[in-house]
């Protein structure tokens, strides 16, 4: 019988298997995370790449590098960690950790790691609490002098968040650096202080202070403030659940639970926070939804500066997750209001109910509420896209901060540029050689023996010296016409896998009305369909010789009724890929249905993404292609598959490029299949 002290040493265990469980459970929703697809706003209203490119760099240029009378970002010197600079809140004069975060996020959205680097230098420099014995230890101090002098030592929570997802996302566009570059670290560190910082009383500058935790564990939201004396509510705009649910994915473990629950928290708190006829939300409201009224704050309780990003905020959370079907009623609602109060003049605090309160037609919310037509549903959303689309960079003095910042990321999220880049573990935790003595698998397979892979696709992996695994369908012209040539690739190490005969599918509804009646899978026994699958695998022999390969279920149908008829197959086969998507693990992954991502119309990042997060975690990833620069209906551009490609040589050195019949031997000649 277990003792007290057995269930002491195992409750750590315990604890770390309940988190995985939990995380296994994790919904990944039908919005941009799972599809890569990230909506074009602009592009949907008749404009180019291009010009939204020229947009974006005129008003980086103007914020970031225009005279003094335009920008907000400030060189400051260096020091031993290199170049610091600032962004400062210029009516202010001060310098906030929510613009430091904000444009953290707008560097690395935009590629430019200079600048990002030279404002989390300064950040950490002059904003970092370090000491120990100082009640905000481990927060950023929200209000900085423009020399550098804090104006409060107390943390905002805004600030943090940004400030963790800039972070993670560094990581994974631009892999970790160390010390106080090391993104993914000082992510990891600054969300673990947000949920577990014990309270603590002390001195300040400026009195003394008591901070807690910059949630609240019961109800499972952000706070206000962490300092205890107004702690005790939450402001709206503070709710990211978009970024919740990658922090349930990517954060420290321990915590994972509990920030993909906050995500269900917030959606629900912004239907209770939302006036149901105006949509307003209040600037600070209570847990259970009604507005706050703050002494030191007489806008509190109405729709003011920091109620224009909650729109912002849910539509985001629709774009990348898709998960909750009234943020679209939502996004309707507070349009209308705005349409009502004239399209073009509408002022920009309000009452809940709808009185204006100030007429200041308002860049900063002209662009929040163009990010609300990522979820709103009605015509009118176009209005809303293209006023943001034809306002002016923000450039007086009352706008040139909040609004300009504000302006680029809805630029960003608008244009479909703002997106998600998962963060690559440190280099020092990779100890292991799961995958052939390096970091990550990443096989190559294109389905139905298209004339592209012949045309497109062989020449492209030749060039780099990269293999991939071809599925041919026996029946295809495309298999029959070009043998010749599909004998020369296996020659030359590529693999012909099996995609049976005739290709049959499951048909009737939910999109499968173009299977034909006597390929419908439905009509088949599973003695034919292994017999057809086993005169596929004769052809392949005759072609190239080879007695070894995988197979690929067509459309990813395993079962013939109640029957998975590959388990009549097992014997025949390497290893047969599935249709599932998610990565694979060397120590543990059914051969009989090896998981990959399917492509259509993905762009390069999302694969580099990809493959990224598998290096990270030392894992496989399969790519599943049909046409590649056309022949099919489910695509890939040829110039994005280029930069996968391209990618992948770049990191050589760290990545496994492989046929799916050289990994599956490969994992069963060590010993790591394990059936699920």
């Amino acid at each position: 019988m277990a003792t007290l002290e057995d269930m002491k040493r195992l409750l750590p265990f315990l604890l770390i298997l309940t988190c995985i469980d939990s995380q296994a459970q994790l919904n990944d929703g039908k919005g941009a995370y799972a599809t890569g697809q990230y909506r074009n706003l602009f592009r949907e209203n008749g404009h180019s790449e291009a010009e939204l490119t020229n947009k974006l760099n005129a008003a980086f240029q103007q914020l970031f590098y225009g005279d003094t009378a335009h920008a907000v970002y400030f060189p400051a010197g260096s020091n031993a960690n290199g170049p610091l600079a600032y962004v400062s809140d210029v009516p202010h004069h001060d310098i906030r950790s929510e613009g430091m975060s904000y444009g953290m996020m707008i560097s690395v959205q935009l590629d430019k790691k200079a600048e990002f680097d030279a404002i989390w230098n300064y950040a950490l420099t002059y904003m970092y609490v370090t000491d120990t014995a100082h009640p905000s230890e481990g927060y950023f101090n929200w209000s900085l002098k423009r020399d550098g002098t804090p104006n409060e030592e107390t943390p905002a929570p805004d600030g943090e968040e940004y400030f963790v997802m800039s972070l993670y996302f560094a990581s994974g566009r631009w892999g970790n650096g160390k010390g106080v570059y090391d993104y993914k670290a000082w992510a990891d560190k600054i969300l673990t202080t947000m949920r577990h910082h014990k309270l603590k009383s002390g001195p300040t500058k400026f009195g003394p202070r008591s901070v807690a935790t910059m949630v609240n564990e019961e109800a499972k939201m952000i706070r206000f403030v962490p300092n205890v004396d107004r702690n005790n509510f939450s402001d709206p705009s503070y709710h990211l659940p978009a970024f919740y649910e990658l922090w349930a994915r990517w954060g420290p473990l321990p915590d994972r639970a509990f920030w993909a629950a906050a995500a269900d928290t917030s959606r629900k708190y912004f239907r209770k926070v939302t006036n149901p006829k105006t949509g307003l939300a209040p600037d600070y409201a209570n847990f259970d939804g009604t507005a706050f009224v703050s002494a030191r704050n007489h806008r509190s309780a109405n729709f003011s500066f920091d109620s224009w990003r909650t729109a912002s905020n849910w539509s985001v959370d629709w774009n990348w997750w898709r998960k909750d079907v009234q943020q679209p009623v939502l996004s309707d609602r507070i349009q209308a209001f705005f349409t009502s109060q004239g399209q073009n003049t509408y002022g920009c605090q309000y009452t809940l109910e709808g009185e204006k309160l100030d007429n200041r037609h308002a860049s900063g919310l002209i662009a929040t509420n163009a990010v609300a037509s990522l979820a709103a549903t009605n015509a009118r959303s176009k209005a809303f896209t293209e006023e943001l689309w034809n306002a002016p960079i923000p450039s007086e003095w009352v706008e040139r901060y909040y609004d300009g910042l504000l302006y680029i990321m809805s630029l960003l999220h608008c244009g479909g540029r703002y997106k998600i880049y998962p963060p690559q573990e440190r280099a020092s935790a990779w100890t292991g050689d799961s995958w052939n003595h390096k970091r990550c698998a990443v096989v190559l397979t294109y389905d139905d023996a298209i004339d592209v892979h012949l045309d497109n696709v062989l020449p492209e992996l030749d060039s780099v010296g990269f293999k991939g695994t071809f599925y041919l369908i026996g029946s295809s012209p495309v298999t029959n016409k070009r043998v010749a040539e599909w004998r020369k690739a296996a020659a030359e190490g590529h693999e012909l896998g099996n995609h049976s005969l005739f290709h049959p599918c499951e048909g009737g509804s939910g999109g499968r009305e173009w299977v034909a009646p006597e390929q419908d899978l439905r009509r088949y026994t599973v003695k034919r369909a292994v017999q057809e699958i086993r005169a596929n695998n004769d052809l392949l022999h005759a072609i190239d010789g080879k007695t070894v390969r995988t197979f690929a279920f067509p459309c990813g149908d395993l079962k013939i009724g109640d029957t998975l008829f590959y388990d009549s197959l097992k014997n025949d086969f390497a290893a047969a890929r599935g249709t599932t998507y998610s990565f694979e693990t060397a120590e543990r992954i059914d051969l009989s249905d090896v998981h990959c991502y399917g492509i259509n119309g993905q762009k390069a990042d999302y694969m580099i993404n990809l493959v990224r997060q598998a290096m990270g975690s030392r894992r496989m990833v399969v790519f599943l292609f049909h046409g590649v620069g056309g022949g099919h209906n489910i695509n890939v551009a040829l110039e994005d598959h280029r930069q996968l490609i391209k990618f992948l040589k770049e990191h050589e050195s760290e990545i496994w490029v492989a046929p799916m019949v050289d990994v599956a031997n490969y994992i069963r000649s060590n010993g790591q299949q394990v059936y699920r």
